[in-house]
């Protein structure tokens, strides 16, 4: 007998900023996880040890959030699990989706790790949602 694997729906919202300036302030990020439409895990920020730049912080806080989310399901799951990344950063939407280069050599490692993690899922998208939602939903 065949062994019965059920996908999930999987909500990322993840949002990064800088403190400081841009570049070289203070880099944090938060996000939250929802499956099947319950929240399953946030953070309420994320301090990130690097100085860095506010595109660099969007990817760290997209990275903590995936890396999460595949902590918390066996590659079977996610295998057959639908993931939906919610963001306010157009460029790193754009780059995820292979529809813009990466010229910044600082990015491409992000990016890469990125991709990488996101090929675990069954199927994912990444959608752009405006930044007054976005605050409303992580908090800045």
């Amino acid at each position: 007998m065949t062994e019965q694997i059920h996908g999930l729906d999987i909500t990322l919202t993840c949002d990064g900023g800088i403190i400081g300036g841009n570049p070289g302030g203070s880099c944090y990020g938060s996000w939250v996880s929802e499956v099947n439409g319950q929240t399953v895990a946030m953070s309420d920020r994320v301090e990130f040890p690097q100085h860095a730049t506010n595109n660099e912080a969007e990817y760290e806080a997209l990275l903590s959030g995936l890396r999460s989310i595949c902590g918390c399901f066996s590659d079977k799951v996610l295998k057959h699990s639908r993931l939906t990344v919610r963001t306010d950063s157009q460029l790193m939407r754009f780059q995820v989706l292979g529809l813009w280069r990466c010229k910044a050599e600082n990015l491409r490692p992000m990016l890469s790790h990125a991709r990488t993690l996101l090929r675990r899922f069954g199927d994912w998208k990444v959608l752009w949602i405006p930044r007054e939602e976005m605050v409303k939903e992580v908090g800045h």
